[in-house]
């Protein structure tokens, strides 16, 4: 079992954990000049790369960085062709590419044709796309045209997934207070800063030093306690990702703004006399990944293949810490999320996933999946445990500090109970205040779920 997990946890254990996670939490990985992986795996890619370039070849991670070997097929999606009557018609796929191939040839196959000439451009190595076959497509015959499109690296099943937070957990705040935070007092948020972040231990708090990357509805800049957190590209732009409608708005649009309310959570601006404070409301840049399905803004539906090609893209991009307050259920294992996660983790990204809303026992409590009853399965917050540099959080309500109703938990998957919830008058369990996107209609607000617990693990210098 990876390191230390609990399912509950005491007000004193939560504000010692803050206090050791402050200090220490950031683990930064990095693998320069392919040291981490074994020398004799470093090729010359001539047959892509006419210059000969040099790669690091990670087959430790399932990924291997030359498109010579056949594609895998993962065992889940050959589970559900074969309970979708042995063929792939209407199945959805998940295929991971090698974008340095794409590049460099102009035929495309069935599974690499919807591959955004934008994502090609912006991630040097790999992406996700989706595919759903309209047409009848045993597996032998899908096999084939992956050993055959020589850019594919794995075909996975693409499982449906959503953002972790109650949308109706209570209104706007009338007044814009930093008591209104009652999950930063739970914490000792104040104290803690006082102590850590201070002229003598040589932490200056005017300079960003630590890059946090939210995969989630994207973030809207243009709110006053979020303008001073982006993170800017060459052109001046705000940087970020939006694998879903490449080249469209990393904005934040869904309402009332989950991927916003998660950001002021971890970074809204401290000290500006105005709204809220993150937990780190300094010393850091918040860059979005928006990762939301555009057929319904406000579902909650996120697209597990742009969750992976924002994993992929922050691996080359230099991020310290992602959050990810979202996940999805699946009877089966879910390898090629797990490959990207360690892949962001293997480039010294640490990682954060949120346990999920159920208010079950992950891979205990028994539901109903499309092919019948199984134990419950989130992802990707059971992958964590098998991954050194990832963590799984659950939520603990700010004013009981016992376990939030709705938080999914089992200590051999959570490894850290966070506020995600609160109680308001009559003891009724309601969310978390926060920033909220102005295209919503609304500047703060409230909402409850894992998906505001995981942000509290995010707030140490390096």
């Amino acid at each position: 079992m990876k390191g230390s997990v609990f399912s509950s946890i005491s007000l004193q254990r939560i504000q010692s954990t803050m206090e050791i996670l402050i200090v220490s939490v950031v683990v930064v990985i990095f693998f320069q000049n392919c040291s981490g992986f074994v020398k004799s795996e470093i090729v010359n890619k001539e047959s892509l790369d006419p210059d000969g370039s040099r790669y690091c070849r990670v087959e430790k991670i399932g990924l291997s960085d030359f498109a010579n070997t056949p594609a895998d097929i993962t065992q889940s999606l050959k589970n559900a062709i074969s309970s979708n009557g042995g063929s792939a018609q209407g199945v959805d796929l998940l295929v991971i590419v090698d974008n340095r191939c794409l590049r460099s040839r102009s035929d495309r196959s069935l599974l690499t044709e919807n591959v955004s000439p934008i994502i090609l451009q912006a991630i040097e190595k790999y992406s996700a796309t989706s595919v759903t076959p309209d047409e009848p497509l045993s597996l032998s015959e899908l096999q084939s045209i992956a050993n055959n499109d020589l850019c594919v690296e794995m075909v996975d099943l693409e499982i449906e997934m959503q953002l972790f937070a109650c949308e109706n957990c209570g209104t706007t705040p009338n007044d814009q207070h930093y008591g209104l935070q009652q999950h930063l007092n739970s914490i000792k948020h104040q104290q803690t800063l006082s102590r850590y972040f201070n002229p003598n231990n040589g932490i200056d708090t005017e300079d960003p030093i630590v890059r946090v990357g939210v995969i989630d509805t994207g973030i809207d800049y243009f709110h006053a306690d979020l303008i001073d957190r982006a993170s800017y590209d060459i052109f001046s732009q705000p940087l970020g990702l939006d694998p879903v409608n490449p080249g469209n708005n990393i904005r934040d649009n869904h309402d009332p703004g989950h991927g916003t309310h998660v950001a002021g959570l971890i970074g809204a601006t401290a000290n500006n006399g105005i709204g809220v404070s993150g937990v780190m409301g300094h010393s850091l840049e918040l860059i979005p990944m928006n990762v939301k399905l555009e057929a319904n803004p406000n579902d909650g539906k996120v697209s597990m293949a742009a969750v992976i090609t924002s994993l992929l893209w922050a691996s080359e991009t230099g991020m310290d810490v992602i959050n990810m307050s979202i996940g999805g259920g699946a009877a089966d294992y879910i390898e090629s999320l797990r490959v990207a996660m360690q892949t962001a983790v293997d480039s010294g990204i640490f990682l954060l996933s949120a346990a999920g809303n159920n208010g079950l026992e992950l891979g205990v409590s028994v539901v109903n999946y499309p092919t019948g009853p199984a134990p419950l399965m989130q992802y990707p917050a059971m992958h964590s445990a098998e991954i050194e540099g990832a963590i799984t959080v659950g939520a603990s309500n700010a004013t009981t500090m016992n376990r939030s109703s709705f938080s999914n938990y089992n200590p051999s998957y959570v490894d850290l109970m966070s506020p995600g919830s609160e109680v308001s008058g009559g003891n009724n369990e309601r969310g978390i205040v926060s920033t909220l996107s102005n295209l919503s209609g609304g500047d703060y607000g409230y909402l409850a779920g894992t998906s505001m617990a995981t942000l509290w693990q995010q707030v140490p210098p390096r």
